[in-house]
């Protein structure tokens, strides 16, 4: 065909699952829209054709769809002057498509036919008011057809049916009922394995190495980078221990339970029985908790050697090194890490404090409505039931159109105006009385301390020369003084390896990530350091 500019066309063709007519397949839409096209002259210079599966949520955001957006931006470059579809809810489903598809034309002149309905035009006051009223319909439309859809996916589950899936289940055939033997014995013997003390990253190593592959069939997959069927971690965890594999039918990820609270099972044969779950999933956590005990470091990944910039690792005490330390792997930095710990932990909290204070100091300004992030929305949505009624008004809509927008948008204007008044009911709170001293401060951080320090009971006098004071923020000597004795040695203070429990070091984290963005750690001289030659050392940059 020729391309006369002002006369070139586009295509757009999507199917439509839930509508069966004579545009219920892309060819026939395609060969519906070259006949619209003869009709009035247009030059096809571009076909876009949309995968099934990409149709009809009204709100949904998963199903992307790409040929659309090529469409979109090809005519904002001005590549064709007409958009032909079959019908206006095969281009829009949701009315914020349709505000783009207008802009679209009052910014290019962009003409648009659908076989449908040709006269929809963009272009005029009636013809968006329709436009809107049209999409409205299609929006509730989708709506519906999605509460059914749900309907029967929740009795489905009920039942114990399996989830239609786009990919085969790993042990099951296609129809996700009949196991698949070669695959359901590799997954019970994976589970004895755990059972017997097995981690859940040997197994996936032990997969890949012996050849084993998941059930993903790269040429369904949806991702750009095609799978290779290697096993990732959570996958192999999912495969082995999930409810599905146990014979439980789930739902949104969660297993579900009956009237009776009984868990509802599949209408499929378990490969493993959920006592050899349960079983697996004991081991398991018992091998975390013992991680947690074995020592864990709260400042790992915030620090960084100030010679090489690498990240600083906990090692424990060894040799004639009584302290757990932070070092470079390559030897340039290593520094006290009870030491560093209880210095990072006091400056944390003195920040938080006099933050609190200058908020105190510096009460936030009242909101507005204009503060409030759907508030564009609210406006937009009243702004909508003004033309309409203004429209009615004006004789240019029938009453039954302009109405039935008016009723359509009224409810998410009500339920808009709702949320916007409950967000100006909460109101910042007044100026709060902040603790008066740092001290006060201090004196909380050091019940808060008390479950962080490394030392063991020990005689601190013995390590305070006469009429000295102890300041924890000074450092040990690197090597013990040649007057101590055995003894002595065995009852000096020693920096043990961080170990608590979860809450312990959930609440320790809090404390220094919240504050630090990274601490990068100086080289130091070996032997007893003052707190000024310590703090110098100390290098932090802190968030905001």
């Amino acid at each position: 065909m020729g391309e006369d500019t002002g006369k070139r066309a586009a295509i757009y063709a999507r199917i439509s699952r839930d509508k069966k007519d004579d545009g219920d397949t892309l060819d026939g839409q395609i060969e519906l829209c070259e006949k619209l096209a003869e009709k009035y002259g247009l030059d096809v210079v571009a076909i876009y054709r949309e995968p099934d599966g990409t149709g009809a949520s009204e709100k949904s955001t998963a199903k992307k769809r790409v040929e659309y957006d090529r469409m979109l931006a090809a005519a904002r470059n001005r590549e064709f002057e007409y958009v032909l579809a079959y019908a206006d809810d095969r281009l829009t489903r949701r009315p914020m498509e349709l505000e783009v598809l207008i802009k679209l034309v009052e910014d290019t002149g962009l003409k648009i036919r659908t076989h449908r309905v040709e006269n929809y035009d963009l272009s005029t006051g009636p013809g968006v008011v329709s436009a809107r009223i049209m999409s409205a319909i299609a929006a509730n439309e989708a709506r519906l057809i999605s509460e059914r859809q749900k309907l029967t996916f929740e009795r489905h589950a009920y039942a114990g049916k399996p989830k239609r899936q786009r990919q085969r289940a790993f042990g099951w055939e296609g129809d996700g009922v009949t196991i698949r033997e070669s695959e359901a014995i590799l997954i019970r013997e994976a589970v004895e394995e755990i059972k017997a003390g097995a981690s859940i990253a040997s197994i996936q190593h032990k997969w890949n190495h012996a050849g084993v592959r998941t059930a993903v069939d790269p040429e369904q997959s949806k991702k750009e980078e095609k799978p290779d069927g290697q096993w990732e971690w959570s996958v192999v965890y999912r495969v082995l221990l999930g409810w599905r594999t146990a014979g439980i039918r789930t739902r949104h990820r969660e297993p579900l339970r009956g009237a009776d609270g009984k868990l509802v099972q599949g209408t499929w044969e378990p490969i493993i029985s959920l006592a050899d779950r349960e079983q697996a999933l004991a081991m398991l956590g018992r091998l975390s908790r013992k991680k947690l005990r074995t020592g864990s470091w709260p400042l790992a990944g915030i620090l960084r050697c100030g010679e090489c910039t690498k990240p600083l690792y906990g090692q424990l005490p060894s040799g004639t090194r009584s302290r757990a330390i932070y070092a470079c792997k390559k030897g340039h930095v290593g520094i006290s890490a009870g030491l560093l710990e209880q210095y990072l932990i006091k400056e944390s909290v003195r920040r938080a404090y006099e933050a609190r204070k200058h908020r105190a100091n510096n009460p936030p300004a009242p909101k507005r409505a204009e503060d409030w992030p759907h508030f564009s929305e609210l406006s937009e949505t009243n702004q909508l039931i003004a033309e309409a009624t203004a429209a009615w008004r004006d004789r240019t809509l029938p009453p039954n159109i302009a109405f039935a927008q008016i009723t359509e948008l009224e409810p998410k204007s009500d339920e808009l105006q709702k949320q916007l008044d409950a967000f100006l009911a909460v109101q910042p709170a007044p100026k709060e009385t902040p603790l008066k001293t740092v001290g006060q401060v201090l004196e909380w951080l050091m019940e808060v301390q008390g479950q962080f320090l490394r030392e063991t009971p020990g005689k601190l006098e013995d390590w305070q020369k006469p009429g000295e004071s102890f300041d924890p923020i000074e450092e040990r000597p690197a090597s013990p003084r040649s007057s101590e004795t055995t003894e002595e040695k065995k009852e000096r203070p020693q920096e043990l390896p961080y170990a608590a429990n979860l809450e312990e070091t959930e609440e320790l984290n809090r404390i220094l990530r919240g504050e630090l963005e990274m601490v990068v750690i100086r080289k130091g001289k070996a032997g007893r350091q003052s707190e000024a030659q310590f703090k110098a050392r100390i290098d932090p940059v802190w968030r905001g």
